[in-house]
Formats: structure tokens, C-alpha cells, sequence
């Protein structure tokens, strides 16, 4: 398996140690005399210079190299004269001194996915992260599943006997050669609309690059930390990580093992294509400058983002929506796909250069993770028209602009032409793509429900009516003078001013009632518990505060001006407006976003309909009033702040994933039955719970021994998450179809 890693090498006593850009040699600097700047690595490692050969592979190694080799000895520094190891020689286990630990503080960084014992990575870990753990059917290698015999899928959850001859499976390499069969089988499923169908996709846009991540922890939501016993590993144990963006990965992981998955592209509803954006962004095999995101072409990631986006299209969804079978079936259905000649198929310019009646594909029936900050904001034109699920619904009425205050993440540079170390950037994204409430869905991020008797964020154990804090807000308030551990981001963009103007107006008036504080290390969550009101603001874009408020029993006081909450509205795909992905006219959009006014704006959004009622469990503050936001609260009554409380214990549900742990080597385990022993089931209508105790967990998130009868719906209201995702999308078919009806 090639990682793509810099490591010490099989000439040196740790040959799997890994090098960070930061401490990769550069033969180039180092040609001709030696620099004199070297006598004080540590400086140029500050300011992400390299490191000098002698330094990382030592004195004898430098001499081999035939640029440097006849200037090495004429340096005079600690590693020269002996008294430093270099990075790839250094003991790190031993007991050093301060000088001797020079390397370990210059380049000590994490192992690659699926080793451990840092910085020497020469030790597997017990477990790590694959796909739905290969299905108990592959072998885990750092992030791929590398299939047996008889199985395939980026998660090994097919298999010969379920195989349709209309799957392209030569994106999935198998560990053995796979069998093959005649004709597609029937398995025993739970079926249940929306069907949808998955795209096998290349393995550079999901597990190859789990495979080079930065550290275990990174791109994926569980990591397997083993007990042990000394320095022997036992039994490896899930546990969460906290990667914001795991949605991206879980999704798939739990479609591909749900009642709503298909794997015939006939009878589909909707396309799926899973894809790891948020961790190409970010954490793509970091820090070797030369593989990850960051050191693509200017303006930055977003346009490293972008690039990677379209390929996705060009190489994979353009060919697959044209594939003889698909393109039957979605043709019948009057999905409009442009003509193109092999030729222009292979190499495919750009879809915003071509005339406006072929411009772009319909891939209305297409469902796309973005999970990003902002959303789908650096998706290009070709994907335009598909179903965004985001975690940041701005609908561009107040803030028609990028809302993070992270330079190299503001989408607006792609939005018109710009110059920048002296290239041009044309207008890549061609019209607004964030967010249109027409025809995408605002969804929760990943974070997982507890399931534990004690575990304090049952509803049973929430107090109610008015609490002793009246309103509470924790975390980064854009480094608030005089309060600790309130940044890191500085800037006054940071959250649109917003974090900063609340702060600033109730900060220091505990004894009132407001407790503003910032990160909370320990009793974040019973502060929460504690409290009656708390405060929903954007960060750099979406923030997750809202899920742990609502698992808590703390009512949610939005403040983000024109940005719908998860679940907040639902619109039909085929009105004029949404199909085309902007929102409003381009023109509108592109010539003075900034001085935009909010009554134009509004009445350029596409019509959406109401599907959670937030006022029933929140409470919506305009921006212009946070400074009356101490006298807004102070007016609820204590009735009305049960009613609310009340709503959010019935709403709780449907902000977090359901689903069973995954044991490292077996494959996800099969649904479980949770039961309270201490609840009646009239207690628990009154909390919020469903009627059924013993409802399955994991939202249809998995087989069932007993299938049902054709493709049905589930008989109650939605579990989780996850259910409430497939439950919006159904109902968005249903709003399809009535104008459909009507025109």
C-alpha cells in the first residue's frame, strides 16, 4: 500500500517514522554552500522552511547526496559535531536532554492511519476505521476494505449473490479475484422509500484518501483504541472522534446497510455519490506539502476543493448518468442530460463554456453530501442542479456573501474574476451554490444519541420551567478581552460580529443570570442542564451548539439572520427558480452582494414550505435586537418556557444519529432493542419517546431478519436523524409529483 508518506527509511533505526513537510530536506536550498541560516534550524521550521539533509537523515547520509555532499562538513552546528541526533536516529523513547530532544520538537507529528506508538509508527494499532468495518467480509488496511473472495463495494457489502450485471465494480479492488454471476439476486432486505441508488466511485475520492489522513483521527467518526494490559493490546473499543464533518462518511454508511438502499438504478428514486469533501479539504495526507489540499493552485483550498469536485463529476457521475441502463431510466422520467461525443466525454471542458440549452446536466435526482463550513459553496457549475444536504442553510437574504472570516476558505474569490499572486482566477462558480432552500435540505451534523440509563440528557431527568441560569453561551467568542480561553479567531468577522455583540452585552452579569463563557472543559454539559435559554450562533459558518442544547434540555435562541436550522424548510425540486441551483439572478448576485438589500433579496428566494415548526422549541432573535436580549428573555413566562421545553424533549430526537456500534473485525452489529425498565410507556409519551419502548434502534439504518412486503414507509414518526433525512426526501418526491400533476 502506498501512502504517499515521506518516512525515515530502511537505512535508519526507525524506518516507518514519519517526516512532516515541515522537516523534509530541501536539496534544492542547499545546493552549492551550505546556509548559513542553518546554524538555527528551529527558526525556519517556525516559518515552514525545511529542514537541512544532515538534520533529518544525518552526517553520512548528507555526504551520499551529490548536491551537498562535499559541503556537509563544512557546517558547524549541534548535529554536525555530535551533539544532536538527527530526526531519523534520534531515540525518542530514551531519556534525553533538552538539546538531544531538538528533532523530537522540530518534527514529531502523528503516524498514518492504522499505526501508532509515535513518533517511531512502528507498532499497528488494534483497530482503525474502515467503512462499515468491511461488512465482517474484507480486510481493514487504514481506511480501505480490501474484499474476500465472493464479496466487493467500498464497504464489502455485496456480494455474488446480490450483484447486478449494471454495476461497474472496477473501482472496487477485491482481495481475491471476485466470482461473478448471471443475473442480479433478490436479498433479503427491509425495503423502504425513498429507494436509493449508490454510486461505486473511485477510491481517490473516499477511502484513498482515508488512507492519508493526517492522523487516526482525522476524516472519519470512530477511531478503536484498545485496553491493554502493560504495552499489549486487547480488545480494540469504539470510540467517537471529533471530526465535525463525519457526516460525509456516515451517511454512506448507514445508507448502504438501510432498507433505502437499492441496487437496481431502475426502480431507484434518488442517486447517491459518496464523496469525502470536507476531508479533502482539510486533512488530506497533511502536512506533506506536495499531497494535501492547501498546496494546490491559489486562491487556496477552495480552489483545490473545487478542482476535486469536478473531477468527481467529469471522471464518474457525467460517464454514469450516461451508461445505457441509467440513462433509459432517467430519461422515461424526463431528467435532461446534454449530448456529448465520446470525445468531448473523455475530456470535458467546462460546463459554464457551453451554450446555455446544454449547459449543464439535470442531476435533480442526485443527493450530495457538503458538509463544509459553508456548505456546497465551491461545488462548479456542472453539479449545480443536486440535492445539497448541508449543515448551513444562508439563504443569502441578509448575508449575500461568504460568512466565515478564514481567508483562504471565503468562496466570494471564485465567484468573479480575480488575481492573485499574479494568476487570474475567471469566475469558476459561475452563480450562487451555497444553499437554496428550492431544492436542498438542511440536515444536522454527525453526532451520536446515548443510550446509557443514566445518562442525563433523557428527558426524565431534565428540570423544567426556569432554570438557574436564565441564558448560557460557552466556547469561542472571537478572543474577548479579559475572559479566558474565548478564542482562538480573532478577527471581527469572526461569526458575523455575532458572538462578539452578545458578549459584550451580557458578559460579567452571572448574579443576572447570563453566564458567557468561554471553552468549558469540564461541565459543559450539566451547564447546559442548568440552564433555561441558549444562545445558536454561526461560526465560521454552521455551528453544532443547537445538538447539544437539545439533548440537554436547553432552548435554542437562534441569531443568524437569513440561514435556516436543520429540518427548518422544504421546497419542491421543478419550481423555476430552484432548478437551476442560484437562488436569484447571477446578474443580482454577482454585481454588489455586499450593499444588497434584504426586501430584493427576499423576494428573489425560491418558495419552500415550513417542515419543523422551530418557534415551537426555539426562540429566533433578529440580529438588529441582540442588544435587547437580556429584556427579550426576561418576558417569557414560566409556562411558556415549559411549553417550549416540552417541544424540544418531542423534537430531541430527530438532531441525532441512532445507530449500533461497529465492532472492529465483525461488521456492523445487527439492530438492538432498547427497553427502560424504569419507564412506562405513557412516561415515556409524556418525555417525548414513542409509544413503542422496544422500538429497533438505528432508524432503518440496518437489516432486519423479517423483510417487509414491496417498498413501504416506516409506520411511525421519524427515530433519528437519519429517518428524518429519508422521511424529507420522500416527502420531496411527493412535492415533485403534485407539480408534476398540476403543470
Amino acid at each position: 500500500m502506498n501512502l504517499n508518506r515521506c518516512q525515515c527509511g530502511p537505512d535508519t533505526p526507525f524506518p516507518k517514522r514519519e517526516i512532516g513537510g515541515w522537516c523534509q530536506p530541501d536539496l534544492a536550498a542547499a545546493k552549492g554552500l551550505p546556509r548559513d541560516t542553518w546554524q538555527n534550524p528551529m527558526e525556519h521550521t517556525g516559518n515552514k522552511q525545511p529542514l537541512p539533509w544532515h538534520w533529518v537523515f544525518g552526517v553520512e547520509a548528507a555526504r551520499e547526496q551529490p548536491e551537498i555532499g562535499n559541503t556537509v562538513d563544512q557546517i558547524d552546528d549541534e548535529v554536525t559535531r555530535g551533539d544532536t541526533l538527527p530526526w531519523c536516529f534520534a531515540n525518542m523513547t530514551a531519556t534525553l536532554t533538552p538539546v538531544d530532544r531538538r528533532p523530537a520538537q522540530v518534527c514529531a507529528m502523528d503516524c498514518p492511519a492504522g499505526v501508532g506508538n509515535a513518533p517511531n509508527c512502528d507498532a499497528p494499532l488494534p483497530g482503525t476505521f474502515c467503512p462499515n468495518q468491511c461488512s465482517g467480509s474484507g480486510e481493514c488496511v487504514g481506511g480501505f476494505c480490501s474484499c474476500e473472495l465472493g464479496h466487493w463495494g467500498a464497504d464489502c457489502s455485496l456480494s455474488s449473490a446480490t450483484r447486478s450485471d449494471d454495476e461497474d465494480t472496477s473501482k472496487t479492488i477485491p482481495k481475491k479475484k471476485k466470482a461473478t454471476t448471471e443475473s442480479s439476486a433478490v436479498t433479503v432486505r427491509r425495503r423502504a422509500s425513498p429507494l436509493i441508488y449508490i454510486y461505486e466511485v473511485d477510491s481517490e475520492f473516499t477511502s484513498g484518501q482515508h488512507q492519508k489522513r493526517k492522523s487516526e483521527g482525522n476524516c472519519v467518526p470512530r477511531e478503536y483504541q484498545g485496553y491493554k494490559d502493560g504495552s499489549i493490546p486487547l480488545e480494540p473499543k469504539e470510540t467517537s472522534t471529533s471530526w465535525y464533518y463525519s457526516l460525509e462518511i456516515t451517511f454512506y454508511e448507514f445508507l448502504s446497510r438501510s432498507a433505502h438502499r437499492t441496487l437496481d438504478p431502475g426502480e431507484a428514486d434518488l442517486f447517491y455519490s459518496p464523496f469525502a469533501t470536507a476531508c479533502f479539504q482539510l486533512r488530506y495526507n497533511r502536512p506533506s506539502p506536495k499531497h494535501w489540499a492547501g498546496a494546490l493552485k491559489v486562491p487556496a483550498r477552495s480552489f483545490g476543493v473545487y478542482s476535486q469536485w469536478n473531477a468527481l463529476y467529469q471522471r464518474e457521475i457525467a460517464k454514469r448518468i450516461r451508461e445505457p441502463l441509467i440513462s433509459k431510466v432517467r430519461a422515461k422520467r424526463g431528467y435532461h442530460v446534454k449530448q456529448l461525443s465520446d470525445d468531448e466525454l473523455n475530456n470535458l471542458v467546462d460546463p459554464s463554456k457551453l451554450s446555455p440549452a446544454t449547459q449543464f446536466d439535470d442531476l435533480s435526482d442526485h443527493v450530495f453530501i457538503t458538509p463544509y463550513d459553508e456548505g456546497a459553496c465551491y461545488l462548479p457549475p456542472a453539479l449545480r442542479t443536486g440535492i445539497f444536504l448541508t449543515h448551513f442553510g444562508n439563504t443569502g437574504s441578509k448575508h449575500a456573501r461568504s460568512a466565515t472570516a478564514y481567508t483562504p476558505d471565503r468562496w466570494g474569490m471564485l465567484t468573479r474574476p480575480n488575481t492573485i499572486d499574479n494568476e487570474t482566477i475567471p469566475d469558476l462558480l459561475n452563480g450562487w451554490r451555497c444553499y437554496d432552500p428550492a431544492k436542498d435540505l438542511v440536515v444536522p451534523p454527525w453526532n451520536r444519541r446515548r443510550y446509557k440509563e443514566d445518562d442525563k440528557s433523557d428527558p426524565k431527568l431534565w428540570s423544567y420551567g426556569r432554570k438557574e441560569t436564565l441564558f448560557f453561551f460557552a466556547g469561542d467568542l472571537g478572543t474577548a478581552e479579559g475572559i479566558k480561553e474565548s478564542g482562538p479567531h480573532a478577527s471581527e468577522d469572526y461569526s458575523l460580529g455575532i458572538r462578539q455583540r452578545v458578549t459584550k452585552h451580557l458578559r460579567d452579569r452571572e448574579s443576572e443570570g447570563f453566564l458567557i463563557s468561554g471553552h468549558m472543559h469540564v461541565g459543559y454539559d450539566e451547564a447546559i442542564g442548568k440552564s433555561t435559554f441558549c444562545g445558536t450562533f454561526p461560526g465560521d459558518g454552521w455551528s453544532g451548539g443547537i445538538l447539544t442544547y437539545l439533548k440537554y434540555g436547553c432552548i435554542p435562541v437562534i441569531i443568524n439572520d437569513g440561514v435556516d436550522m436543520p429540518f427548518q424548510r422544504i421546497g419542491a425540486w421543478r419550481s423555476e427558480e430552484g432548478s437551476l441551483g442560484q437562488g436569484w439572478e447571477k446578474d443580482f448576485w454577482q454585481t454588489k452582494p455586499e450593499d444588497a438589500n434584504d426586501e430584493a433579496m427576499s423576494a428573489k428566494i425560491p418558495s419552500a414550505e415550513t417542515l419543523l415548526e422551530y418557534a415551537r422549541f426555539s426562540i429566533r432573535v433578529a440580529e438588529a435586537d441582540i442588544e435587547s436580549l437580556d429584556v427579550l428573555l426576561g418576558k417569557f413566562t414560566d409556562a411558556e418556557i415549559r411549553s417550549l421545553q416540552n417541544e424540544v424533549a418531542r423534537v430531541r430526537q430527530l438532531f441525532s444519529y441512532d445507530v449500533p456500534d461497529q465492532p472492529f473485525g465483525v461488521g456492523p452489529t445487527r439492530p438492538v432493542r432498547y427497553h427502560n425498565q424504569n419507564s412506562t410507556a405513557a412516561t415515556l409519551n409524556q418525555t417525548g419517546f414513542l409509544a413503542d419502548a422496544d422500538r429497533v434502534l438505528g432508524g432503518g439504518a440496518a437489516d432486519l431478519a423479517q423483510p417487509g412486503v414491496g417498498v413501504g414507509t416506516f409506520p411511525n414518526p421519524p427515530w433519528d436523524a437519519f429517518e428524518m433525512i429519508m422521511a424529507s426526501l420522500r416527502y420531496k418526491l411527493e412535492l415533485r409529483k403534485e407539480r408534476r400533476d398540476v403543470d
